[in-house]
């Protein structure tokens, strides 16, 4: 890695992902709380959440395919300033709303909608680009360990969001609603100063793969299942908190939110463990995809909080190798002038397993409460099998 921190330092990449995880995590924890005083019912929630994985799916590609003919610099901090200012806004118009009753629910959720798909247009190119400006500088197996550090700093951001808005919310909505609008702001300034001026480059020594040999279209695969049982996961913890631990809503709630710390903590620790270890993407990838499906797999017979939890820590750990893994697998097997339009393709293949999961998850729930983990259990050793075979 000294050789890539002397051409491009992951300091300020990894501050700038921190605060845009930590900025929607933010968002997220604090859509319940609004919901309930707005009158918003929660599939319109859910429908708001959605929204989110929608524009990453339809424009991942777009905005990697842009990145990769005009630079890194110039998107990211386009990214990033349309992301600041659209959440900006997002949080001003939740804040007036809150301050009056002039505008309908109904009223208010359109506008969360349309506001939330501008917010997640541009934060979409983020991510992408960010991956692709460490492909440009790192190659083999380094390019796994520095992806992992960018997933260690977004894993942070999911621990520290819950945490802002609980030590805020006390206060009321506002000022953590500002809090959250102004941590873009801070990552674009810390971008915008960090990212010299001509770092969009191609690599000394390429490794292109091009044709009939051109595989990125696999790790996609691996990348949409692998987020389409996170999200099942997601969607799912709350009812099955209810129902299988027999708790109140209250306390289902709370429940939730401690498994969902403890996924941002499997996720931190992961990706540190693959960051000083290394190693063969795919090796990662079906390890990761094994523990997963062991994790998710022992939820089935969950009867405790504490078993509840160690079981998503372990389905999460066994993901935060998978991510960065295939991440890096794909770009591998693809041109450096490639590496924007790769990024955008898993990306977007994660998007459209974030909008398919609470879908697939809430219509299994109905018919049968361990229905979901059963099959992302099988699901995930499937993908480890499939894995082993491409090692």
């Amino acid at each position: 890695m000294k050789a890539f921190e002397r051409t491009l330092d992951m300091r300020p990449l990894m501050l700038e992902t921190f605060l845009c995880s930590l900025a929607m995590m933010s968002f997220m924890a604090l859509l319940g709380p609004i919901a309930r005083k707005l009158a918003i019912s929660a599939w319109q929630a859910g429908a708001v959440m959605s929204v989110g994985g929608l524009t990453l799916a339809l424009f991942a590609r777009s905005w990697g395919r842009i990145s990769d003919r005009v630079g890194r610099r110039k998107i990211l901090l386009l990214a990033l300033g349309g992301f600041a200012c659209s959440n900006l806004a997002l949080s001003g118009f939740l804040v007036s709303a809150l301050d009056q009753t002039a505008i309908s629910a109904f009223g208010v959720w359109l506008g969360l909608l349309v506001l939330k798909a501008v917010s997640g247009g541009f934060y979409a190119a983020i991510p992408v680009a960010s991956a692709a400006l460490v492909a440009e500088h790192v190659q083999g197996e380094d390019r796994g360990k520095a992806l992992a550090g960018l997933g260690a700093a977004s894993g942070l951001g999911m621990i520290a969001g819950p945490g802002l808005i609980a030590s805020t919310a006390n206060q009321g909505l506002t000022l953590p609603l500002l809090l959250s609008a102004a941590l873009p702001f801070v990552a674009w300034l810390v971008m915008w100063r960090a990212l010299p001026q001509g770092l969009h480059v191609k690599f000394k020594h390429q490794e292109q793969v091009t044709g009939r040999n051109c595989h990125f279209y696999g790790p996609a695969g691996v990348a949409f299942v692998s987020m389409l049982c996170v999200s099942i996961a997601q969607v799912t913890v709350g009812f099955y908190a209810l129902d299988r631990l027999h708790l109140t809503v209250e306390a289902a709630s709370v429940a939730a939110g401690i498994v969902l710390t403890m996924v941002g903590l499997a996720l931190v620790v992961a990706q540190i463990i693959l960051r000083r270890l290394g190693g063969v993407p795919q090796r990662w990838m079906t390890w990761g995809s094994a523990v997963s499906a062991l994790g998710f797999a022992s939820v089935i017979y969950a009867d405790r909080l504490w078993l509840m939890g160690v079981g998503y820590f372990f389905a999460a750990l066994g993901m935060g190798w998978i991510f960065p893994s295939v991440l890096a697998w794909a770009m591998h097997t693809s041109s450096a002038a490639q590496q924007g339009l790769v990024a955008g393709t898993v990306s977007a293949a994660q998007g459209l397993g974030i909008v398919v999961g609470p879908i697939v998850g809430a219509s299994i729930y109905g018919l049968s409460m361990q229905g979901p983990y059963v099959l992302i259990a099988l699901l995930m050793a499937a993908t480890g099998l499939w894995c082993l075979t491409r090692r």
